[in-house]
């Protein structure tokens, strides 16, 4: 017989016991299967209609943080290559503007008549001179290379070796030079500071001094 009082694992064992009531044993059986059934059903049981919403939500929040920050990430690359791009157009327009902000340019006191020449890494623009035998010849020589510029530091040389000329022009400068008492001849100037020097045709150009 099972004692008044027992508990449910001395009933289980007593559910052996060849003199236990069959009915009590039944009885028994069917409340211990229900309280396992109950137990298991807890464990397995999908979350509640809220716990679901919760962690929908939960859910939603990490996606819509992953598009922000991939928005943001977007916005940076965008501005950045409008940046670089505003920079080269910029670049590119103040180059090409070059020749003509030469021309417009006043001509410096005492030499109005100054013939600009503009020197860079392309060469000398214009590349031929001419000029009267006798006379003088004022040259206005423009810079526009910087002194970023890995070849030569942006300096550049206006070189007539026949009239002992050597003028050096620093990066971003305008300054003016007069040739006086020029005779009659044809004479080879060069830059031999940079570009490959005057081994560098786009770096040579032509004097002439006509009679």
């Amino acid at each position: 017989m099972i004692a008044p009082g027992a508990s449910n694992w001395e009933r289980a064992r007593g559910l052996k016991h060849p003199d236990a009531p069959k009915g009590l044993k039944e009885t028994l059986t069917t409340l211990l299967a229900r309280r396992l059934r109950v137990k298991l059903g807890r464990r397995r049981s999908p979350p509640s209609a809220p716990g679901r919403v919760a962690m929908g939500r939960r859910r939603g929040s990490r996606q819509q943080r992953r598009r922000q920050t991939a928005d943001r990430s977007r916005s940076r690359r965008t501005l950045w290559f409008g940046a670089a791009a505003l920079v080269i157009i910029g670049g590119a327009a103040y180059l090409a503007s070059a020749p003509l902000r030469t021309a417009s340019a006043p001509a410096p006191a005492g030499a109005p008549d100054a013939v600009p020449v503009i020197v860079s890494m392309g060469g000398f623009e214009p590349n031929r001179l001419t000029a009267k035998a006798g006379g003088s010849l004022a040259l206005r020589f423009v810079n526009y290379d910087n002194q970023f510029h890995t070849d030569g530091g942006g300096w550049h040389q206006f070189r007539i070796e026949a009239q002992d000329v050597d003028v050096r022009i620093a990066p971003l400068e305008r300054r003016t030079f007069t040739l006086q008492n020029l005779a009659a001849g044809t004479y080879e100037f060069y830059c031999d500071v940079c570009c490959g020097g005057k081994e560098n045709p786009a770096m040579r150009g032509v004097l002439e001094v006509s009679a």
